[in-house]
């Protein structure tokens, strides 16, 4: 009797996991009087996407900000006020590592830009939900957004009268900038993964009017791949 083996090769892919989101680096990116700046930032090795915050005077938020030449895209901006000068938060994917020009168009009076780098970010759909609480006049400032994504980490970026503000509970500051013209600057985040549903960030601060966004970063995919044989005997 002959026996005849049939081999089938079955292409499997495992249940999805996700690379670790990390913090690479952030930055103060200076300003200056009028209504455009740039300036070089160094970004770190293995970056996938950098978060710039851009700030200037005026009535209106910046409108448009670029990253060696391409535009980056723009979350939301902070809720106007008229004791400190506008922002927003913005990203941009994939930059290359080393020496990049980032510029800022903003309204009137003085302009600029702080940033902060994370690694693990999903490239498809990097920013999992974002949220622009309401201007308020506090010591405790809490940002709040309703996260989707398994493992993903929070950002937020602030403006406020005078300092940039501190971290306050389940928060890390990455960076600020103090601005005699316009105001003070930061950018915070939660230094690690956050469950779903509404969490949040804190900034303390002297009473003062602040405002911010917050926003969580979506970690990527890492899909693994298996291979397995059946055999068949007749």
């Amino acid at each position: 009797m002959k026996t005849l083996l049939l081999a089938l090769l079955f292409f499997l892919i495992a249940p999805q996991a996700h690379a670790a989101i990390a913090f690479k680096g952030a930055g103060d990116g200076g300003h200056s009087a009028g209504t455009s700046y740039s300036n070089s930032i160094t970004v770190p090795a293995g970056t996938d996407l950098l978060v710039i915050e851009p700030v200037t005077g005026g009535g209106s938020a910046p409108s448009a900000v670029t990253v060696g030449g391409i535009a980056a895209s723009h979350i939301a901006d902070c809720v106007v006020s008229a004791n400190f000068g506008p922002c927003g938060a913005w990203y941009y994917k994939s930059p290359a590592s080393g020496s990049v020009t980032i510029a800022v168009t903003g309204t009137s009076a003085d302009t600029g830009f702080v940033w902060s780098a994370y690694s693990g970010v999903d490239q498809t759909n990097p920013i999992d939900s974002s949220n622009a609480p309401a201007k308020t006049t506090t010591t405790s400032y809490t940002m709040s957004t309703t996260v989707v994504a398994t493992n993903a980490w929070l950002v937020g970026v602030i403006g406020n009268q005078s300092s940039g503000g501190s971290a306050g509970a389940g928060t890390t500051q990455r960076t600020t900038q103090t601005n005699g013209t316009l105001g003070g600057y930061g950018v915070y985040d939660s230094n690690g993964t956050v469950s779903t549903g509404s969490q949040s960030l804190v900034v303390t601060q002297t009473n003062q009017e602040i405002s911010g966004v917050v926003f969580s970063l979506t970690p990527a995919a890492a899909v693994s791949n298996s291979f397995k044989i059946l055999l068949w005997e007749f």
